[in-house]
């Protein structure tokens, strides 16, 4: 199997391993409190498989070779092909598996703006915008995906900043 795709599946995989985890242990609808910080953790995994697949790539692929295009392409690919897996997970998460989800999360983001004392125009700006971003159709996880992959491409980037190596050219062999 191809190098990124088989880091993209393994990065989605465990994301969603990872939100399944959080919904049996009663985190995503009893404890947002401290599910706020567990899903941060998730949205760190994808980051380690990238890492992870841009270094196989260097070190058994192109044999400790990586230019910085090299890297960001296989990088893309790999949250590419995660980003997939996790929008379409998360759509079938809070459209059935976890029905109450977006209630519960925006329920508790509202008890959070309510203790900022924002103003009332505010206030009502901020919760529209979380309804939008939480209302569990397809637009709004079709935008997951474009969000997810745009982040992968940056973290490719940099990542790939770090492993990249020079080639070394064929008069060099």
């Amino acid at each position: 199997m191809n190098n990124e795709i088989k880091y993209g599946l393994y990065s989605g995989i465990a994301f969603s391993l990872w939100v399944v985890m959080e919904f049996t242990t009663g985190l995503h609808n009893n404890h947002m409190d401290v599910a706020q910080y567990t899903e941060m953790f998730a949205m760190v995994i994808p980051w380690i498989f990238i890492f992870s697949g841009i270094r196989n790539r260097k070190n058994s692929l192109q044999n400790g070779r990586l230019t910085f295009g090299e890297g960001v392409r296989a990088g893309m690919i790999i949250s590419l092909v995660s980003s997939c897996l996790i929008a379409g997970f998360l759509y079938v998460y809070v459209n059935a598996i976890n029905t109450g989800y977006s209630f519960a999360k925006l329920e508790f983001i509202q008890s959070e703006l309510l203790e900022e004392n924002l103003t009332k125009e505010k206030f009502n700006q901020q919760m529209e915008a979380y309804k939008t971003m939480y209302n569990a159709t397809f637009l709004s996880h079709l935008s997951l995906l474009v969000m997810f992959a745009s982040m992968g491409v940056v973290i490719s980037a940099i990542i790939s900043l770090f492993l990249r190596t020079k080639k070394i050219s064929p008069s060099d062999n």
